[in-house]
């Protein structure tokens, strides 16, 4: 069953600036003996995080669009490479420069080479398998 439960940086200092919520209501109460945990100390805290977590933001959108012009640009290297092996069977190539070349399409379209099963565990299939691809995006 896969987890409908809320991950991340923003929903972790949210959760933060809910415990400090929490702890403030006690009031007078709430002494913690560590000074690591006194509401100054995790106030600081959280708006070190919040800040950071800005600067996350500001950093993400020039990657993200640096990633997307990349993913354009290799975005014909699929068809391309499968035009190759075409083209590699055709002129006669040596039966073994052809079946590298089809090893690297192998990789370049992220498939499993035939007769490799993926693994299981309990009859499923294993989620937290390394992808065969080995493209980065």
């Amino acid at each position: 069953m896969s987890s409908t439960s809320e991950v991340g940086n923003l929903k972790n200092v949210t959760n933060f600036g809910t415990l400090i919520s929490f702890t403030t209501g006690y009031g007078a109460n709430y002494a913690p003996s560590n000074a690591a945990i006194q509401l100054t100390e995790l106030n600081t805290k959280k708006t070190t995080a919040e800040s950071n977590l800005e600067l996350v933001k500001d950093t993400e959108i020039p990657l993200n669009k640096i990633r997307g012009e990349r993913i354009a640009l290799f975005e014909p290297l699929k068809r391309l490479s499968t035009r190759v092996i075409g083209v590699f069977q055709s002129c006669g190539a040596t039966k073994e420069t052809i079946e590298k070349a089809i090893a690297v399409n192998r990789k370049i379209q992220g498939k499993r080479a035939p007769g490799l099963p993926k693994t299981k565990i309990d009859g499923k299939d294993n989620p937290d398998t390394i992808s065969t691809s080995q493209q980065k995006l």
